[in-house]
């Protein structure tokens, strides 16, 4: 239900940032270039990779640059990855931990190419670094969560090779 969701995504996620990010998904408040446009602070609703008309759903899940993440992602949890599930949740704690954490920051990696402070041409980002950079690993040791993210490093390298 909404209320189980809801309080499973955003009021027991004792990680703030993955909290409000949650939130900002749930109700459909990400920026994307999409919404930037109906706001008047974009031209264009174009993905920058792919030339998809760039919704929430497609800058998180749906362009391929970023499915092989979600593709990896299934590989090392031993379980497919919907686009439902990166807004409703999965059931399950530590994957829905990962699957948001994952979800953000792909966003965070966004907002970065949109400030200019990297480079649009990377093959796939340093999830670890971007974890690090953005201090969201608070609820799991982060010990473990590299463990699972150096994973799906591996897998999402042996993906594009």
């Amino acid at each position: 239900t909404f209320t189980n969701t809801y309080i499973y995504k955003i009021v027991n996620i004792k990680e703030t940032k993955l909290a409000e990010f949650n939130y900002k998904l749930f109700n459909n408040l990400l920026p994307c270039n999409k919404s930037l446009v109906k706001w008047k602070m974009e031209t264009s609703d174009k993905c920058l990779y792919c030339n998809e008309t760039e919704d929430i759903i497609h800058l998180l899940f749906k362009c391929p640059k970023n499915k092989v993440i979600w593709s990896a992602a299934s590989l090392v949890l031993l379980h497919d990855i919907t686009e439902r599930e990166l807004i409703l949740g999965h059931g399950d704690k530590i994957t829905d931990f990962i699957i948001s954490l994952l979800a953000f920051l792909i966003f965070k990696y966004w907002v970065l190419i949109r400030k200019k402070e990297i480079h649009t041409n990377l093959k796939y980002f340093d999830i670890t670094e971007l974890a690090y950079r953005f201090k969201v690993y608070t609820m799991l040791e982060w010990k473990c969560l590299t463990t699972v993210i150096n994973k799906i490093i591996f897998t999402m390298r042996a993906q594009t090779n």
